[in-house]
This record gives C-alpha cells, structure tokens and sequence, in this order.
C-alpha cells in the first residue's frame, strides 16, 4: 500500500477573524448604516465596526463568557445586532439569534434548550422579554440594543462598550460551532441548526460567487430578511468579506419605508421574502423611481409568482429566486438563468441551479435514487460542508432528517440535466386524490397568474369519494371586489389537468403568515 501524498499547503482556520481583520485592515472604508435609537440615520464605517468587535471581546469577558458559551441576541437589523452577529463568535462564543415572532412558549423553549447566559435585547422588545425572565434561570445578564440612554433599569450595549477593554482576536479551531439558529417548524417545538466557522466561512464565500448572489464591493444591501432568519441568509458575512455597503433597516419593514430607504441611500441589491417583496414593489408602484438604484431583488422563504417577477420588471429590477433552508446556512440554489436560455424568467421561477459547494440528488420513497432528468420526482436530500448534519442538543441524528450522510429536505422537487431545481412541494402538503398526486404548489403558481388574485394558497380537503380535493384560499387584489370558484375553474381550464381543478375556493382578506413570513398552511387547514 503506498502512502498517500499530502499537499504542502498552510493550515490557515476559515474563522470570523477573517471578517474582522478584513474590516480593519482591506474594507475599512465600506459603511454600514440604518435607524438609530430616534430614528435618525447613522453610518459606521467597518473599521468602526471592528473596533466595536475588539470592545464587545471585553464586554463579554466581563460578562463572564467562555469560549463555546451561548450568547442570544433578540433583535431586528441594526448597527448594534451587526456588532452581534459578527463580534460574538469572533471570541470563541456562540451568537443565538431568536426570533421575536416566535410564541412565548416557543421563546422560552429556545433560549432553555440554547443555554444562553446572556441575552441581547433590542429595547423594543423588552416587554415581550420581562414575562419570560423567570423561566429562563441561566440568563444571568440582559443588556439592550438600540435604547436611549436611562430607558431602563438594564444597561445599554454601547456604554458597556465604551468603557470595555479592546481585546485582541483569539485563535480558534475553524470547527468550533460559531452561530445557533432554531428553525420555524410549523410541528412541535423549533430545532436548533448549530453552524461552525468553517461553514459559514464557506457559505459566505460561496455568496460572493457570480453564478450565486454575486456579492461584491460595488453593491449596496438592504437586506430586509433578518439576522434571525438563517443567518440573514449570508449576507452581512458576505458584505464584511468583499467590503460591500450594508444598509440596515431596523424592525420597520414595511414597503414605503424600505423604499425611502433603498432611495436615499443607493440601494442596489436586496433580500426578502415574497411578501416583503410584494409591498415594496407597490410602493414603487406608487412612486415612481424609487427603485432606480436597485439592479437585484433575492425573494426566498416560499415559492416566486411571475405577477413580482414581472413587476420588478417594469422597474428594470431583476429578481433572482434562492432556495435553502436553516439546515443549509442557508443557501443551496439560485435561479439564475443559463446564457443561452430561451425564457429566462422560467428559469428564475424554478428554484435555481445548485450551488458550487452543494450535492444533490432526489430519492423515491423506497430510498432508489432517482435520474436527474428535469421528470422524476422524489425528495431532494443534500450534501455539503454548509450543511447541518443532526440537529443541537440531539443525542443522534433524527433518521427523518438526517439519513446516510444525507440532509432530507422534505421537499419533492425534479432535478433537471443540467442542475436546476424544479421544486413540486412540501412532501406533506401534496394532495392524494384518487390516488393521484395534486402538487399543491404548482397549481398555487397557475392560480396566481389570475388578475384578481394577490396571494393564494391550495390545502388539501377531505372527500369521501377521492379522499383528498384541492381547496383555494386565496386573498384578492385591491380594487377586485369578488371572484368565484367557476370562474376560477374556467380561468384554470386551459392551464391544468381538469382532476386538479380546486373543488373549493374560501376568500379571506390576508393568508395567515410563519413568523418568518411564510405561508401558514397549518393555521389555513383551519379555515
């Protein structure tokens, strides 16, 4: 047996202090801006944020935090949760971002199952954080964000960090855990994903590709998905790594006021949600040129409609579709199309082409893998060094997510020849019908293109003859005062199989949301 040959090449970690150093010592000029405590607009510049970094090392000495120690943090996109986000894992600790549209129970829940023993409150939010305080015995210290001086009988981040001692970066192992993010599973309690630096490190990179979210120093985010939300999906790692501006728009996410924003401060790429997504593109609507510095809005978190892609169309915007989940840092996919593509805004409604550093395959319920032939469809499980491999607190990988060295997604989808993701639906949303299967969100995606509708969701409804009928809760356009099921019926006709015509259509004013924006089919199947 011969020896294999190791390359000579220097063992350099993939840890935060890459993002740090850089802020210092490359990007130091870059600028991150958003609302202060008032309102009013501030800007830092990176290396300002650095030193800030360098203080919070100190503050969380003081603190008494040890390297693996879980600190949380409960607050929108700020200049202080940037500080956060960056600065804890820096020195060893792990950032825990909550959500603060989880339920109390649910809040409680992560922050005793994370272990945090600090917590980092945006004061806005500290009257949902005072009722919980009792059951969470190991936060031994709360310190606010964003909080006018005297607010409250907590101590505000920025004095405790005036008067922090500056410490240097500490040396850690690339595969320390680094972040911890909860999932917002519509079944029992959230799950948390615990990522390293390395695989942040990698995500990170892997956004900065041109085939991917083509970060780079020219740009200027704006990005509304939080820094709850898995990671913000990458992008302020991103920003910091290439030296990119970075605007932060605080708790306030409604259209007008990221559009004021996006205008005055020459936005030119942007991530969020469908829905986020759809009020921006109104008050553009609205206002002319108020998009006129943004080239790219990334929708992600639930399927993308032709009605925004269009939209953003009108506004010389080009929207480009990410698919990924908490358990992948996020990103796995992004629908850029192909050089030679013939509709290139098919392509942006699938769920992209798989990312460079991500495997994947799609497998039938027998676990036989299945061709990548854009047909077959199965679930679609994945692979790769920014992906979890169990989940935290967990004394083994849970087998129905977890199997093989393989991530399940849950989610049934083709994989075309040449990489792309044509997502079906959620395995446990599809709709057996005499015993064949309704994908609920491809006919979702058909129901859209009607001109009165704004949003709509299909479930699944009970028939004693079928056993399951598609059903349409759908939400109008203002302006369309009705819409009923046979002139939906009609309208679909020339579009779908006539089996997967809706047998139902229930009008409500807004479709309940997860509270990471997605569509709440739990709560609708009780409409």
């Amino acid at each position: 047996m011969t020896d294999v040959l190791t390359g000579l090449m220097q063992e350099s970690p993939l840890t935060y202090s890459r993002f740090v150093r850089r802020m210092e010592e490359i990007t130091g000029s870059s600028t991150a801006t958003g609302p202060d405590h008032n309102g009013n607009i501030e800007s830092w510049t990176y290396r300002q944020v650095a030193e800030q970094i360098h203080r919070l090392g100190g503050l969380l000495r003081d603190l008494g935090i040890k390297p693996g120690d879980r600190v949380a943090s409960l607050a929108f996109n700020t200049l202080d949760h940037l500080v956060l986000f960056l600065g804890v894992p820096s020195f060893g600790a792990v950032l825990q971002t909550v959500n603060p549209r989880f339920t109390l129970d649910q809040m409680i829940y992560v922050l005793q199952h994370g272990g945090a023993k600090v917590l980092f409150v945006q004061a806005h939010l500290l009257e949902v954080v005072r009722p919980i305080l009792a059951h969470l015995p190991n936060v031994a210290h709360v310190v606010l964000t964003d909080a006018r001086p005297g607010e409250t009988e907590y101590p505000r981040i920025r004095d405790a960090l005036s008067s922090a001692d500056s410490l240097s970066l500490p040396e850690l192992d690339e595969r320390q855990a680094s972040g911890l993010c909860y999932t917002s599973g519509t079944t029992g309690m959230p799950k948390g994903v615990l990522y390293s630096h390395r695989s942040t490190i990698l995500h990170a990179m892997s956004a900065c590709m041109v085939d991917v979210m083509a970060v780079s120093q020219r740009e200027t985010i704006l990005p509304i998905v939080p820094m709850y939300h898995a990671n913000a999906w990458g992008l302020p790692h991103a920003a910091a790594l290439v030296g990119a501006d970075l605007v932060l728009p605080g708790r306030d996410l409604a259209g007008e006021t990221v559009g004021r924003l996006m205008r005055s401060l020459g936005v030119t790429l942007t991530a969020g949600v469908p829905t986020v997504l759809t009020e921006l593109l109104s008050y553009a609507d609205r206002e002319p040129g108020a998009l006129a510095t943004l080239r790219t809005a990334i929708s992600g978190g639930s399927a993308l409609q032709r009605p925004l892609v269009d939209g953003f169309s009108r506004h010389e915007v080009e929207v480009i579709q990410g698919w990924g989940m908490t358990e992948t840092s996020p990103c796995v996919s992004m629908s850029r199309p192909p050089k030679d593509a013939d509709d290139p805004a098919s392509y942006r409604l699938s769920a992209g082409r798989i990312n460079p550093i991500v495997e994947a395959r799609i497998v039938d319920e027998s676990g036989q893998v299945l061709p990548r032939d854009g047909v077959a469809v199965g679930e679609i499980q994945l692979q790769s060094p920014q992906a979890a491999r169990s989940y935290f607190g967990d004394e083994a990988p849970d087998p129905d997510k977890f199997a093989d060295g393989w991530l399940r997604t849950g989610d049934a989808a083709s994989i075309t020849p040449d990489g792309y993701v044509l997502l079906r639906d959620r395995l446990k949303d599809m709709i057996k019908s005499g015993g064949e299967w309704i994908p609920s969100a491809e006919l979702e995606f058909l129901i859209a293109d009607h001109p009165g509708v704004r949003e709509v969701a299909v479930i699944a409804i009970p028939d004693e003859k079928w056993g399951e009928r598609p059903g349409a809760v759908i939400a109008l356009r203002d302006g369309v005062d009705r819409l009923n099921l046979d002139e939906l019926r009609r309208f679909l006709e020339p579009k779908a199989p006539r089996w997967w015509l809706p047998d139902l259509l229930h009008i409500v004013e807004e479709l309940p949301k997860t509270s990471v924006g997605k569509l709440d089919k739990k709560a609708l199947r009780s409409v």
